[in-house]
């Protein structure tokens, strides 16, 4: 655990679990405080375990979300790495089509 996260908890200025059944927490939860940074840990975890390339990952940690167009396409709808707009498959295909 990273010292300042450690330091927080021992002061009591953020919790590591509550349980609810005893009412409203008086500090608020760990995972709650460093979402973000616990969600680019996941994402790093899985795309590592899943083969993700290094540059696939150094893209998707410095994109503001992993689904966002304005940042992964050009103003004309074409992705960046030149592939072109993906489409809905058809209902019969399953496979994505690129125009």
């Amino acid at each position: 655990m990273y010292p300042e996260i450690a330091k927080k908890l021992e002061t009591g200025e953020v919790l590591l679990e509550w349980d609810s059944s005893k009412g409203q927490a008086p500090a608020p939860l760990l995972k709650d405080v460093y979402s973000t940074e616990r969600r680019k840990a996941k994402m790093l975890n899985f795309s590592i375990a899943y083969g993700k390339t290094a540059m696939g990952i150094a893209f998707d940690l410095q994109a503001p979300g992993s689904f966002d167009d304005s940042h992964s396409r050009n103003r004309d709808g074409r992705s960046r790495q030149g592939l072109g707009r993906i489409t809905r498959p058809s209902q019969g295909d399953r496979r994505a089509m690129v125009q």
